[in-house]
């Protein structure tokens, strides 16, 4: 602290401490940040879709078109689709949430009960499985079929994508069981409430390729709800693609407010200088007060510089997240940062 006695009074002024420590800060934040867009690009890019995740992908987004114009049925029979060109419990949760919006207490459980394995779902989720298994149970068969080999099923002529399914109570059943092969044809019946289990043997020679899987389905289960999860990279940053651009806005929020406690701190110390001068301070005080205000606005100058960068990076980021699979992107974010102070506005299109 510097303190001057002129004309009888005394003032004192705090020397502010070098900006080198606050500009390695505001440097090592920039350069994150960049690594972070680089991270985002790199796994954006790293691998381009199967045609297998393309088509789950397009299904998914149909079912959420679907779901949005209140077709219920349609979108609980897309999202399945999706599910299956390439598993997903996402796509799963979404055909579960479709049919009991559409009241098909029957379905619902036959997809609950494919839930009902998974030990990655939400507690949400789990507790909708919970109670569509329940609803089911009170009006329908339980049927569960066991294949010694890879396996597809039809139900009474209709495909069905499960191992575990409702059907309905007090009537005969055909459950044909496909192998490469050939084809298992067995019948079952049985009251509502019951389990019936029937067991398909086939050669041990029957193999069949198993669908493509996504990496990791407990990723996908932290999704945000809406988001599609066929079109994220698998080997995505972080472990939501929106997590990316949030982490760079913080990085600029934060360089920003450096930035203006900067220009704040310039201000007051130019206002310094100009008090010393008003009252006729000494040429020494008045020269290092001087001094500290070109510090200062150099400083502020290097932060507004960081600041610039961060803006464009966080841009760059926005430009590889993916917002939303249906449409248009329908997030922006911006910060303008002035002497005066800095504004983030964030919008969204409904």
């Amino acid at each position: 602290m510097t303190v001057s006695r002129a004309n009888g009074r005394t003032s004192a002024h705090a020397q502010r401490p070098s900006g080198r420590r606050t500009s390695t800060i505001a440097l090592l934040v920039a350069l994150a940040a960049i690594g972070s867009v680089h991270a985002a690009g790199a796994t954006t890019h790293a691998q381009e879709p199967s045609p297998a995740r393309a088509r789950a992908a397009e299904a998914y987004d149909r079912g959420a078109r679907a779901f949005r114009a209140r077709s219920f049925a349609e979108a609980a029979r897309s999202f399945e689709q999706a599910n299956a060109n390439v598993p997903s419990s996402t796509a799963l949760a979404s055909a579960l949430r479709a049919y009991r919006s559409a009241h098909d207490t029957q379905r619902a459980g036959t997809v609950a009960l494919r839930l009902e394995d998974e030990t990655s779902i939400t507690p949400q989720t789990a507790a909708v499985v919970r109670q569509a298994i329940a609803a089911a149970r009170t009006r329908f068969l339980r049927v569960e079929v066991a294949c010694s080999a890879p396996c597809t099923l039809t139900v009474d002529g209709v495909p069905e994508s499960f191992l575990k399914f409702y059907a309905e109570a007090n009537r005969d059943h055909e459950v044909i069981a496909t192998f490469e092969t050939g084809p298992l044809t067995q019948h079952v019946t049985g009251r509502a409430g019951r389990v019936e289990s029937l067991s398909f043997e086939a050669p041990e020679s029957a193999t069949t390729a198993e669908p493509e899987a996504l990496a990791d389905e407990s990723d996908d289960l932290a999704l945000e709800e809406g988001e599609n999860p066929y079109r994220i990279s698998r080997r995505r940053f972080l472990s939501r693609p929106r997590a990316t651009f949030f982490v760079a806005l913080a990085s600029t929020a934060t360089v920003s407010g450096i930035a203006v406690w900067s220009a704040s701190d310039a201000h007051a110390s130019g206002n310094d200088a100009a008090r010393a001068e008003a009252r006729g301070a000494s040429a020494e005080e008045i020269a290092v007060l001087h001094a500290q205000h070109a510090r200062d606005v150099r400083r502020t100058h290097g932060f507004l510089g960081f600041t610039g960068v961060m803006v464009l990076m966080s841009g760059l980021v926005a430009g590889f997240t993916d917002w939303t699979p249906h449409g248009a992107p329908s997030t922006a974010a911006t910060v303008d940062v002035t002497a005066q102070g800095a504004v983030v506005t964030v919008t969204h299109r409904f």
